[in-house]
C-alpha cells in the first residue's frame, strides 16, 4: 500500500509504502521518505500530492 499527505510537516510532505502478506499489511520492510530522498526541493514542496487522492 502507498499512502501520502502532502500537507506533513508544514506541507514538505511524505509518502509511506507497505508491504502486503497474505494476513494482510506488514510493518517489516515498510518505508518512507519525501522530496529530499530524491534531491528534490524539501521545505514547502507537498511531495506526494499527485497520489493524495
Amino acid at each position: 500500500m502507498v499512502g501520502a499527505a502532502s500537507e506533513e510537516i508544514t506541507g514538505d510532505g511524505g509518502i509511506w509504502v507497505l508491504p502486503a502478506g497474505g494476513d494482510g499489511l506488514l510493518a517489516d520492510g515498510a518505508w518512507t521518505y519525501g522530496a529530499g530522498a530524491l534531491g528534490g526541493t524539501v521545505h514547502g514542496s507537498h511531495f506526494g500530492a499527485v497520489i493524495d487522492e
